[in-house]
């Protein structure tokens, strides 16, 4: 899950063409990193990746590919990520987007940051 750090901000100050242009860079700066098939959008500024097949590890590099690239070309915005995998964090893939959303709130209290959820299902 990833979520636009002061989108909100920069849209009401700059205006929704601005924010649009934003909404789209960062969509390509996914793109850019994964399949546009694996890429969702929730609603506003929040987005998920689907990716299979990855390790913990190549879906930290992932992330942070997205977090510096965003960092780099998003003109004042940045994203918070959380980071859910099955199966270490899920017996089933049905609550994967929560455990994302869970980490993805850790994130935002700082914002600009990579959060994976710790907890293992046993």
């Amino acid at each position: 899950m990833m979520d636009l750090d002061f989108f909100k901000q920069i849209n009401d100050t700059q205006g929704h063409l601005i924010g649009d242009a934003i909404l789209k860079n960062f969509v390509a700066i996914m793109h850019e990193a994964i399949s546009q098939r694996a890429v969702f959008r929730f609603g506003g500024d929040e987005f998920s990746i689907l990716a299979r097949n990855l390790s913990v590890e190549e879906m930290l590099v992932l992330a942070e590919h997205i977090r510096v690239e965003s960092e780099r070309q998003l003109h004042g915005c940045t994203v918070s990520i959380g980071i859910a995998t099955y199966p270490k964090n899920s017996k089933g893939v049905e609550n994967l987007l929560s455990l994302a959303d869970q980490a993805l709130y850790i994130s935002k209290k700082t914002k600009n940051k990579i959060t994976e959820y710790k907890d293992t299902f046993s």
